[in-house]
């Protein structure tokens, strides 16, 4: 019997089929990637290429950008560094912040620095809210670490529950 899957989305029906995922790249074989675009195609790319292990960096012409990509790229033209890597598990992607210009706005209002994590996973978690129902999943996403307590970077665990 023939599988059947989507021609859009090959991965519908098969998200527990390891074999419709992309391999990761061995380490002499990753590659810094560079996406030109950050609409949904140039979004995907480099969903994919994180997957594989590679190093993304992702350019668009718009100061802002729509959707869940609105934040980013406004966190990204303040001179934010962000890097997407896949974690060990199977649906679980690690967000991670290297630089964020949002605590030193914060200090400069006199905003507490927890009052600014709390802002971040606010806005994250309404992104994803509007991701779940969009795509039909259930995903969440946890702060492992973040520069305004002092961990020199912001990392967020994204993973599919259930």
């Amino acid at each position: 019997m023939k599988n059947n899957t989507c021609y859009i989305n090959p991965l519908c029906a098969h998200e527990h089929d390891p074999k419709y995922y992309p391999q990761r790249a061995a380490e002499d074989e990753k590659k810094i990637v560079m996406i030109a675009g950050a609409g949904p195609a140039g979004m995907e790319c480099a969903y994919v290429a994180a997957q594989r292990g590679h190093e993304v960096h992702i350019y668009d012409k718009r100061k802002l950008m729509g959707l869940a990509q609105n934040y980013a790229g406004q966190w990204i033209n303040q001179g934010a560094l962000v890097k997407l890597e896949k974690g060990e598990k199977p649906f679980e992607v690690f967000l991670k912040w290297e630089r964020c210009p949002w605590p030193t706005y914060a200090k400069e209002y006199g905003v507490p620095m927890e009052e600014d994590v709390r802002c971040c996973d606010k806005i994250l978690q309404s992104v994803l809210q509007d991701v779940n129902i969009f795509f039909n999943v259930r995903y969440n996403i946890e702060t492992l670490k973040a520069i305004p307590r002092g961990h020199g970077v912001c990392l967020r665990k994204l993973y599919k529950v259930g």
